[in-house]
């Protein structure tokens, strides 16, 4: 038993020892392991923080990279306003480097920086918040000597990089484009004077403080001019006369282009007779100057209007201005080439004031729409020719409620300043606007008639802007009759005969206009290709009292016949001479016998086509006489 024991007991022993370091190399794997496991934390938070600094690392050079890249200039200042960084935008747009720039108070860098910041960094911080905008214009004096415009945009910075951030927009591009635009706004591009707009602000700056004289100056025959050599050499003879009254006029003097061919001058602190010397001077310069163009040596005059301006009365520019306009008009109604002092009790201005009255009238009734347009009907004589409405559209002045004015009493002044070519283009227009209404309503119409003035035919562009209206409101063209009188059409021959070919391409017929009032009608009568023949109305007048009168519309009605032309006779007052020009085969009768004018409108169709003792037992009253 005893060796047994001993036996287990040396057993044991040797277990537990085996137990024992067993244990102890547990321990030391576990302790090994346990190192090895912190060494790999290690490790892993090495790379892992590696791995972060790179990508701020990077993302810190991208930033930089997106700065610096920037058009606008960024500049990052510290709590005291101190620049720490600044992008190669802000360097170029200060002109600093940026070595000069770190470090220095902003406020020495930018006059407005003082402004900016209290304007934008004003009221509590907000993190986060958006940079607040400044449309103002700030202007940055760089050490080149230019000037730059800006828009500054500012914001505050949290946390550990605390401060501001300026940003820095260039918008001298746009800034000097608005000042072009206000350039071209206030002159004149050809010349680069001061326009009129800009000429009456400087006159209205000087009324009522000290003497000035007022000139109008208005180039002699340079329409001529315009016309013979082209509208290059009008150009070059307008910028050289601008070139030859700078060189008179005192620095101190106002001058402008106030029109096509006109011109303003504002003598400032000058007496009357010291105003007429300059004014002589002024004369004298422009009728001397001579202009080579291609071989060609033009030369041109000047009439001028003189108002001399007396600072105890009170009156508006465009008054002044006006006077000025007048009395240069009487200077070249007495002979162009000469000066003419206003003068309010010569009947002569006070005739002009009242045409400038009525020209601002008629201009303001175009633009309004005030103008009527009425119809007169042109009656056939003969059964055969029956077949839709002839009529002929006649104007009335309708800007006064209750009036209608009749063509005589403003056409003179239309035509004597320039404005027929207006008036001839609203009243195509609106003619062809009401044409395409009534026939949309079903109205049977053959003829409808527009007269255009003398002075439309040497307008160039009058016959593309029938052409294009024609087109643009959809009337076939063989419906329209343009009227043209006799003595514009001979005055301008080559004129009509282009616009007449021209339209006719469309289907529009002619009619030539109060036919046989002229010297040499029959003679021209062969080179106008015209389709119709009104015969002059002093002739249909009183034509079975006076013989001879009455031999000229027969001639007419002749001559028309044998050259394939229909003959219309105008101021058929009495049912006599209806039926006299009947029977002498003339083709339309027109006149008060006939129809009155009437508005354009649907109740002009109902009793269009009756026979003129039909439409007046329709209207309830007799027919009236001329």
């Amino acid at each position: 038993m005893v060796p047994l024991a001993k036996k287990f007991n040396a057993t044991l022993a040797s277990n537990a020892r085996d137990l024992e370091w067993l244990l102890i190399f547990v321990n030391i794997f576990t302790a090994a392991l346990l190192c090895t496991m912190h060494w790999l934390a290690i490790q892993k938070a090495i790379v892992e923080n590696r791995k972060t600094s790179s990508k701020l690392e990077t993302e810190r050079q991208r930033s930089s990279t997106t700065l610096a890249a920037l058009g606008d200039g960024v500049l990052n200042l510290d709590e005291q306003h101190r620049i720490r960084y600044a992008n190669p935008s802000a360097s170029r747009l200060l002109d600093l480097s940026q070595g000069h720039l770190l470090g220095q108070d902003i406020q020495t860098i930018l006059q407005f920086a003082t402004e900016v910041l209290v304007k934008h960094l004003a009221g509590p911080k907000q993190p986060g918040m958006a940079p607040r905008r400044d449309d103002s214009v700030h202007w940055i004096r760089r050490t080149s000597g230019d000037n730059v415009a800006v828009h500054v945009s500012a914001t505050t910075l949290d946390g550990e990089n605390s401060g501001t951030v300026v940003v820095l927009h260039d918008v001298s591009q746009e800034q000097n484009y608005m000042r072009m635009l206000q350039w071209q706004q206030s002159h004149d591009l050809l010349t680069g004077l001061d326009n009129r707009a800009t000429f009456e602000k400087y006159l209205q700056q000087v009324l009522g403080k000290h003497q000035a004289s007022l000139l109008h100056l208005n180039l002699d025959h340079f329409k001529m001019i315009n016309a013979s050599y082209g509208h290059a050499a009008g150009d070059e003879i307008l910028r050289q006369v601008c070139q030859q009254l700078r060189l008179v006029l005192r620095e101190s003097d106002v001058l402008a282009r106030v029109g096509g061919d006109e011109f303003a001058v504002l003598l400032t602190h000058c007496p009357p007779h010291a105003s007429m010397q300059s004014a002589e001077r002024l004369r004298q310069s422009i009728h001397n100057l001579n202009v080579q163009w291609r071989q060609h040596n033009l030369h041109t005059g000047v009439s001028i209007g003189v108002v001399h301006i007396d600072p105890q009365q009170s009156s508006d520019p465009a008054s002044l201005l006006g006077m000025a306009e007048s009395a240069c008009k009487h200077a070249k109604e007495s002979g162009r080439n000469r000066i003419t002092v206003y003068n309010p009790h010569d009947r002569a201005f006070q005739r002009y004031q009242g045409d400038m009255e009525w020209v601002q009238r008629l201009r303001n009734s175009l633009e309004e729409d005030k103008f009527t347009l009425f119809a007169q009907t042109v009656y056939p004589l003969h059964p055969e020719d029956q077949g839709g409405v002839h009529f002929e559209v006649l104007l009335r002045l309708s800007d006064v409620p209750g009036q209608q004015l009749s063509p005589s009493e403003f056409i003179p002044i239309a035509e004597r300043y320039d404005l027929m070519n207006l008036i001839d283009r609203w009243v195509v227009r609106h003619a062809l606007q009401l044409l395409r209404a009534h026939l949309a309503q079903g109205a049977d119409i053959r003829t409808c008639s527009i007269n255009l003035s003398g002075s439309s035919l040497g307008d160039s562009d009058l016959t593309e802007f029938i052409r294009q209206s024609i087109l643009e409101f959809g009337i076939a063209g063989d419906k329209l009759c343009f009227e043209i009188t006799e003595t514009s059409a001979i005055a301008s021959m080559d004129s009509a005969i282009a616009m007449i070919t021209e339209l006719r391409k469309l289907g529009c017929r002619f009619s030539l206009d109060d036919f046989g009032s002229g010297m040499a009608s029959f003679r021209y009568l062969q080179q106008l290709p015209v389709d119709y023949l009104k015969i002059d109305g002093s002739f249909v007048r009183d034509m079975l009292k006076n013989p001879s009168n009455f031999a000229m519309v027969e001639a007419i009605g002749h001559i028309g016949h044998v050259m394939g032309k229909s003959t219309v006779a105008e101021f058929v007052g009495d049912q006599a001479t209806f039926d006299a020009l009947r029977s002498m085969g003339i083709d339309y009768a027109q006149g008060y016998y006939i129809a009155t004018p009437v508005p354009l409108d649907t109740t002009y169709f109902q009793h269009a086509h009756q026979a003129p003792q039909q439409r007046s037992r329709a209207t309830g009253t007799p027919a009236p006489r001329d």
